[in-house]
């Protein structure tokens, strides 16, 4: 019988990103490279494919994608049957602008890589999981890996000026939310949906609200780096 393991990945959104009574609802995507398989090193019977750094070019690619729930920021995927003994990585691809800030490990020493020195928003940008995957026991327990990401909202807030009275013959104000890439020229695209994941992108302005929004408090996703890019900027 073979003897296998598992781990789980916890996505969780830091305490900052948490607005009134929500969570924003984001999914995440993760990559998981498996290699020395069974301890074996069965993958070498695969064909060989595009060379990843730190995996090579002969592994089991597996991609997990998590959505987080708007009670808690947090979702999670637990994999099991893994052979014991292989070997595997796991990295977050960037995503919606969000900085990944914590990775922790439980249960599984030193399988946290590549941290920068010294701290700072920062230090996590390139970390990830590597470990090697055992029978799970009571001696023994399952890995869990957490990957904590921040991305602060952005509250935006449009108030109607008149000069004198409001005209009788206008009942409301329709305003488009717009992006594009920081620093593009790109042609702007209408924003669709806010930072909690609802159908948004028009603000309306009546008298009903007094001519502002101030109330309902506009929030959008505040800029950060998706990959080598800025995020997109709302205007």
């Amino acid at each position: 019988t073979m003897r296998t393991g598992s781990f789980t990945i916890v996505k969780q959104l830091d305490k900052e990103m948490h607005v009134g009574e929500r969570w924003p609802v984001g999914t995440y995507t993760f990559d998981v490279y498996y290699t020395n398989i069974a301890g074996r090193a069965l993958e070498q019977y695969l064909p060989a494919q595009t060379s990843v750094e730190g995996v090579g070019d002969h592994y089991v690619h597996q991609v997990v994608t998590i959505t987080t729930d708007k009670t808690d920021g947090r979702g999670e995927y637990r994999m099991t049957g893994v052979p014991s003994g292989t070997e595997y990585i796991i990295r977050e691809r960037p995503s919606n602008g969000a900085t990944l800030v914590k990775l922790e490990a439980e249960n599984a020493d030193d399988a946290v890589k590549d941290v920068k020195e010294g701290g700072g928003e920062d230090a996590y940008s390139n970390a990830y999981i590597q470990y090697t995957t055992t029978e799970v026991t009571a001696e023994n327990p399952e890995p869990t890996y957490t990957f904590t990401n921040k991305n602060e909202p952005f509250i935006m807030e449009v108030q109607k000026e008149w000069v004198g009275d409001p005209p009788d013959d206008v009942k409301e104000i329709k305003i488009r939310v717009m992006r594009r890439k920081a620093g593009s020229n790109e042609e702007w695209t209408n924003v669709t949906t806010n930072y909690f994941g609802d159908p948004s992108g028009t603000i309306v302005l009546n008298s009903g609200n007094n001519w502002s929004n101030k109330s309902t408090e506009t929030v959008y996703p505040t800029a950060g780096e998706d990959g080598k890019d800025k995020t997109t900027l709302y205007e």
